[in-house]
């Protein structure tokens, strides 16, 4: 009777953690990549240099435009009067918004951090005193951005435990 019931306990985790498609190996690799998945991401929204930055810390550029280039994932901006370039990054939302304000005549003006880059990011921008994207838009459009991670990294952990079990238990079973 005790045998049977321990042949039904080894069936269940047998079912859970041992599969025949995959080697233990290809188990081990794929549960450290979700690991190290998972803390790119985290390290990226969380790490010592991703705070958004202060109003008072902006430094604020106005002028004509000379160069809108819209890519896939910013809007650079190149004023008449500075070579330095400016880019709006698609985390901030309103791309297209942007890309088309930009684009009209006007004083524009842009809130940055300098940087030693060849481009500063921009984090406020507005047309003839009209704002196109306050600091405060930009940072509510930064912070929604990076709560994604908040929900995705611990599923990679949880896939990446999951996975070191599944290769743990293979060997032990088989």
């Amino acid at each position: 009777m005790t045998n049977n019931n321990e042949n039904d306990n080894n069936d269940w985790w047998q079912k859970l953690f041992v599969t025949d498609h995959y080697s233990s190996f290809t188990c081990i690799a794929v549960s450290l990549l979700s690991f190290i998945l998972a803390a790119v991401m985290l390290y990226s929204v969380y790490g010592p240099n991703n705070e958004f930055p202060a109003y008072d810390d902006l430094v604020f550029h106005t002028g004509e435009v000379s160069t809108v280039k819209k890519t896939k994932y910013s809007v650079d901006i190149i004023f008449d009067n500075s070579d330095t370039k400016f880019k709006y990054m698609s985390k901030g939302n309103s791309l297209s918004r942007v890309n088309d304000m930009a684009r009209q005549s006007g004083q524009l003006t842009v809130g940055y951090i300098p940087s030693d880059k060849s481009s500063h990011v921009i984090f406020e921008i507005n047309l003839n005193q009209t704002m196109i994207r306050s600091h405060d838009e930009i940072k509510q459009a930064y912070s929604d951005d990076d709560d994604i991670v908040n929900w995705l990294a611990p599923i990679f952990i949880l896939m990446g435990t999951y996975l070191g079990l599944v290769a743990h238990f293979s060997k032990k079973l088989s």
